[in-house]
Order: C-alpha cells, then sequence, then structure tokens
C-alpha cells in the first residue's frame, strides 16, 4: 500500500516529465541533430554540461533525502525527493547519450561503441527485457529479492543484464532487420506485416520499383 500511494503521488511528477521526454525526442528528430552531427556538436556540449550539472545536483539532493524521506506520504522532503530524481536522473540520461555522440565522432571511441548500436537498434524489446528479468529476480512471483540487494551486488546484476543484452542483440540484429517487439510495433504503424529479414527488404524493395 505504502508503494501505490508512492506511485499516485509520483505520478503528478511523472506523467508530465515522460511527455516531455516525448517531445524532446520529437524536437531533436525534426531538427535533424543526429543526421548532422559535426554541425551540432556545440550543442551537443552544452546538453553534457548542463546534464552533467543538473545531474549531480539532483542525484545528490536525492540521496540525500533518501534516508529519512518517505515518498509516499505528502510533504514538503517527499516533494523535494521526488522532483530532485524527476529533474536529475534524465539530465543524467542526456549527458551518458550526448557523450556518447561526442565520442563517435573519433573513430577509434566508434569502434568501441559500435556494439552498442544494436542494442539500440532492438531499444523496446530489451527494455521489456530488462522489465521480465529484473521483476522475475526482485518481485515475489520470481526470486522475491526486492530490498535484499545491496548495492555492489546490484551493479553486478546491472553489469551482466547488459552484458547479456549485448550479446544477444548483436546477435538478433545479424539475421533480422528489428527487434521482435520493434517488428510487431512496425507493422502495426503501417498496418501489414513488415520484412523482418534483410534479404526480404530489398525483394520488396525491388518489386516497388
Amino acid at each position: 500500500m505504502q508503494d501505490l500511494g508512492y506511485m499516485y503521488f509520483s505520478l503528478i511528477f511523472y506523467a508530465p516529465n515522460i511527455f516531455a521526454l516525448f517531445l524532446l525526442g520529437l524536437y531533436v528528430g525534426k531538427q535533424r541533430i543526429f543526421q548532422d552531427i559535426p554541425s551540432n556538436l556545440p550543442f551537443i556540449r552544452r546538453v553534457m554540461r548542463w546534464g552533467l550539472g543538473l545531474g549531480i545536483i539532483g542525484n545528490l539532493v536525492f540521496a540525500t533525502l533518501r534516508a529519512n524521506t518517505n515518498p509516499s506520504q505528502p510533504s514538503l522532503p517527499a516533494f523535494l525527493f521526488i522532483t530532485a530524481i524527476a529533474i536529475g536522473a534524465p539530465a543524467f540520461c542526456f549527458f551518458y547519450a550526448a557523450t556518447i555522440v561526442h565520442l563517435t565522432q573519433h573513430e577509434n571511441w566508434r569502434k568501441r561503441l559500435s556494439p552498442l548500436a544494436a542494442v539500440g537498434r532492438t531499444a523496446v524489446s530489451n527494455y521489456l527485457f530488462q522489465s521480465v528479468v529484473c521483476t522475475t529476480i526482485f518481485l515475489s512471483y520470481g526470486f522475491g529479492l526486492y530490498g535484499q540487494v545491496g548495492p555492489a551486488l546490484g551493479l553486478a546484476l546491472t553489469i551482466l543484464i547488459f552484458l547479456m543484452q549485448l550479446i544477444i542483440s548483436q546477435w538478433w540484429i545479424k539475421r533480422f532487420q528489428f527487434g521482435p517487439v520493434e517488428w510487431i510495433w512496425r507493422s502495426l504503424t503501417y498496418g501489414k506485416l513488415q520484412p523482418m529479414r534483410p534479404s526480404q527488404a530489398v525483394a520488396s524493395d525491388y518489386k516497388k520499383q
């Protein structure tokens, strides 16, 4: 019941936050920032600086208030607690993304970071994969380890799960154009089954011509 109270109280922050992220994604797409990265490097560097600064401040406030704050009970500390993470978490996300984009402008880093491309092309599938794995580990229908895993083991699990996703995603993208959920979403968007394998896509394009 405490988790339910926290969820409904925090929804007034997270719902606009999530909608804002959709709008930011739309803005980035319309501005074609990723289509012309060299011309947009000054903007990307500003995102890195602001993301790092706001991310550190937001997460410091969150970590400071966490021990003595019950976010399921409306109060000023709870308000600051949720506001801090609602700002700090996306800010760090922007910092990480902008930093990776900036690093890919260097040949050596592009090679090192290339495995991440497959994970990005199967992002929704990987998100749901993480949800299934982590809820199985932590919730009662699985191993029920919620609240029993310390930071060190939590970090180890994070690395292990993501490495597994890297391997699976690269194997999948070598054989298919889209992740399984991405394929379903794309087929629903266009109202017909989309070609799953690269050879099928080439044949489909040839027929259209």
